[in-house]
């Protein structure tokens, strides 16, 4: 169970047993499925969950992609997505080890969230 919030400015996210926890949510709550993202930070799409996976394809800092599914442990960082310019589909980590966020999801009134052409 990971909490997206704020510490100093950069969005993290922290155990459930932190007291930072902001109401039990869980990662498929906070990026269910069909919702858009963007990658805060390039990231490395995987053929499978596994992180040391085959990679699929490597994606650009501000691409936008899909939730298509969610890790299979409730702690689990990752995500498997739909990357719409490309088709293709694969597996990233939504957090580093450290917690820091990786995708930000796209929020609809704020139309330079996205970058042109991505």
């Amino acid at each position: 169970l990971y909490i997206p919030m704020m510490l100093g400015g950069v969005p993290v996210l922290t155990p459930e047993d932190s007291p930072f926890m902001l109401s039990g949510l869980q990662a498929w709550e906070a990026f269910p499925v069909g919702i858009p993202l963007v990658l805060v930070e390039a990231a490395v799409l995987r053929s499978t969950e596994d992180g040391r996976s085959d990679m699929v394809a490597h994606l650009e800092q501000g691409r936008q992609v899909l939730v298509v599914d969610h890790g299979t442990s409730h702690r689990s960082r990752r995500l498997k997505v739909s990357d719409p310019m490309s088709g293709l589909e694969g597996w990233l980590s939504f957090a580093s080890q450290s917690g820091k966020l990786l995708v930000e999801v796209v929020d609809d009134s704020a139309p330079d969230q996205l970058v042109e052409g991505r």
